[in-house]
């Protein structure tokens, strides 16, 4: 069973039942130009997922992170359900025909953009939630019911 069992419904379940890291101690490595760590994650009822890391550590890049939480599918196939990303890009939001800034922003799946694009989470908002990796994986964790790791959350700027 590939993306064909994808719906809204199922996104919106697997984000919020209650998920856990098994490996907590996961490694970073370090591949053409980037650090990733990816972290194997499960909930009661069976399923699997992979919670992501990735940083550019080129100099300059230092808001070109990404978090997010991927699916896996019957067939093994990794479905990314959330991202959340650091301003490095104006983001667009092709079939609302936006670009959303050069802000941080929160990718979420639908079967709308699935079906209309291939990209299932094609889709982002702009947040002022986070502004650093860290900050991306705390509110990745409370967002999406994650135990097992810690992240400390971005303070409140006091001069947005």
């Amino acid at each position: 069973m590939g993306l064909e069992i994808i719906t809204d419904e199922l996104i919106q379940h697997l984000l919020k039942t209650p998920k856990r890291v098994e490996n907590p101690k996961a490694r970073k490595k370090t591949d053409s130009g980037n650090e990733r760590i990816t972290y194997i994650v499960s909930d009661d009822e069976g399923n699997r997922f992979n919670l992501y890391l990735r940083q550019n550590y080129k100099p300059g890049m230092e808001d070109a992170f990404s978090c997010g939480l991927s699916y896996i599918l019957p067939s093994g196939e990794a479905f990314t359900l959330v991202r959340y990303n650091g301003p490095s890009h104006d983001h667009p939001n092709k079939l609302e025909k936006e670009r959303i800034g050069y802000v941080p922003h929160i990718h979420t799946s639908s079967r709308r953009y699935l079906d209309e694009t291939g990209k299932a989470d094609g889709f982002a908002k702009g947040t002022d939630r986070f502004r650093t990796q860290e900050g991306a994986l705390a509110c990745l964790l409370k967002d999406c019911n994650v135990t097992g790791l810690t992240a400390n959350p971005d303070q409140p700027s006091l001069f947005i």
